[in-house]
């Protein structure tokens, strides 16, 4: 009986084994990211984690529209008018326009009256962008 053949499968799961091993030890979590999982804390670790073992994935999330769902109010960020422009839905009158280099949204609160409401995050930004504002009471 030829013993090569035997061999050959022995060594091709030896090397599966050990290649199994070396990725998983390059994917587990670094000390910084184990001690926020044992803390309990449900706070995001930084897309950098993600990277490391999935760099073709964050690659084509770079350059996805998924990249830019979510984003902080900035000049390259805010796809809308926020020259002291404004906006009459259902009776409503927004103004958009920035202040200090933020951007601000006055429309009407629940007291019924107009406030300024700074704009936290963007959401989308083709066809349709939304702005992510906070209210007093949430």
């Amino acid at each position: 009986m030829n013993k090569r053949p035997v061999l050959l499968v022995m060594v091709t799961i030896i090397f599966f084994v050990f290649s199994g091993t070396m990725i998983l030890q390059r994917c587990k979590p670094k000390d910084k990211e184990i001690s926020s999982i044992q803390a309990g804390n449900n706070e995001f670790i930084g897309e950098q984690s993600c990277k490391s073992c999935h760099a073709k994935q964050y690659d084509d999330w770079l350059r996805s529209d998924h990249f830019m769902a979510m984003q902080p109010p900035n000049d390259s960020t805010v796809k809308g008018n926020f020259n002291n422009v404004s906006f009459t839905a259902d009776g409503v009158t927004s103004r958009f326009f920035k202040k200090d280099g933020k951007f601000f949204i006055n429309t009407q609160g629940d007291d019924g009256s107009n406030h300024d409401y700074e704009v936290k995050y963007t959401f989308g930004f083709t066809p349709l962008q939304q702005y992510l504002v906070e209210f007093p009471e949430g």
